[in-house]
């Protein structure tokens, strides 16, 4: 099997705490590194294996120690300023004065793989993109290009170009597919994240005490508001002498940022997921309860309605009941609902999430029905299949291979 040359351009790396680090760390698993090149954002990642790895972010620890201690308003002045530096190198009309061109140009890529980013990121990405003709595949994982999130006419712009002259264009499901066809009137493909099967461990939560888990990123505008939510009827029916505990396990700088959002209590725990895909799948087989949420403002339903969250396969796979809280306009809740392959609570009122929790945790019949459309739903979520449907893409943009 031939496999191009690739260049991942994004803010996430390999990682197992994001979803775009989550979906590259299992999309390319067995793929040759030194057939890729990744420039991201994450200060933590080397990627010394790689055929390229760049971090556009400085990894210096004093630097970052001294910006905790910046007021909030000295800090976007001077990230305003620093954005119209930049903007200046990397936004050159004649597209040849940006960083790191000799490095790309050495490496010599087949392929531009995107998820896109921030405005200054996409800037970044167009100008190699200009500069070298590589062909271009970007790939959506949430519905950030809604007009109603999309406010600004450059970032308008830099989106049209990029959906203009992408090669090819991927969703992240088939109601995004559909969606964003009727939108920007291009097809698009749709791959996903997947796992292989084999991770999973076998079930060992026989304790007394029933685990309610959540591991993942949290963000304002998407599941935040809810896990609080959550983590109140949770505390709710520890009082009504539930033995009961909600473990949130979350990416370290999400863990200090959010950390205060939610009810100190002894039988609500926040730790880092800092941990290997060992430790990650142990957590999994010895929880009763598996979480996904959604926010029910505006702004989150726009944002996340077409989301697909990165741990589903893990989840569907794992034969833990899952619980969602969330609204109905968000796809994959609507899916879960529909399909019973999550127990599902569309109302926010605190007494109907802890009322649905006790449900789906000591009804046996309810139970056993939505771990068994789980692992059915699973199947669409095998990472061989994903893989070479996505090798297939990148070959088909290849003129090389």
């Amino acid at each position: 099997m031939r496999f191009p040359k690739i260049l991942i351009i994004s803010e996430f790396s390999f990682n197992s705490d994001s979803g775009g680090g989550l979906l590259f760390k299992n999309l390319f698993d067995g793929y040759p590194k030194n057939k890729i090149g990744i420039i991201h954002e994450d200060t933590m990642f080397e990627g010394k294996n790689f055929g390229l790895s760049i971090c556009l972010k400085s990894r210096n620890k004093l630097f970052n120690i001294v910006v905790k201690f910046i007021p909030n308003k000295l800090k976007n002045f001077l990230k305003s300023i620093s954005f119209f530096i930049k903007k200046i190198q990397i936004n050159n009309p004649v597209y040849n004065n940006f960083p790191h061109k000799e490095s790309i140009q050495e490496f010599n890529p087949d392929i531009i793989y995107t998820i896109l980013g921030g405005r200054e990121l996409m800037y970044y990405i167009k100008n190699v993109h200009q500069c070298f003709g590589y062909s271009l595949i970007i790939h959506f994982m949430d519905n950030w290009v809604s007009d109603n999130l999309l406010n600004e006419n450059e970032n308008k712009k830099l989106l049209k170009y990029f959906i203009k002259v992408s090669s090819t264009r991927i969703a992240i499901n088939q109601q995004m597919a559909r969606a964003y066809f009727k939108k920007f009137n291009k097809k698009f493909k749709v791959i996903h994240n997947s796992l292989d099967r084999e991770k999973i461990k076998t079930i060992n939560n026989f304790n007394k005490k029933k685990i309610v888990t959540y591991i993942g990123s949290v963000y304002k505008n998407a599941q935040l508001d809810s896990l609080v939510k959550i983590s109140h009827a949770v505390i709710a029916l520890h009082r009504q002498n539930i033995d009961i505990k909600f473990e949130i396990y979350l990416p370290e700088r999400q863990l200090k940022e959010f950390k205060l959002k939610f009810p100190k209590h002894f039988c609500i725990s926040l730790k880092s997921n800092k941990f290997t895909d060992n430790e990650y799948f142990s957590l999994l087989s010895k929880s009763n309860l598996l979480i996904l949420a959604s926010n029910f403002d505006t702004n989150s339903i726009c944002y996340y309605k077409y989301s697909w969250p990165a741990k589903m396969p893990s989840y569907l796979m794992s034969g833990i009941p899952i619980f969602i809280l969330g609204p109905a306009e968000v796809f994959f809740i609507s899916e879960a609902k529909k399909k019973n392959w999550a127990y599902v609570c569309n109302d926010d009122d605190e007494s109907n999430i802890k009322e649905s929790i006790y449900k789906i945790l000591f009804d046996n019949n309810i139970k056993k029905i939505v771990v068994r459309s789980a692992i059915k739903e699973s199947k669409k979520f095998e990472l061989d299949k994903m893989k070479k449907s996505f090798l297939n893409i990148l070959c088909e943009n290849c003129i090389k291979v």
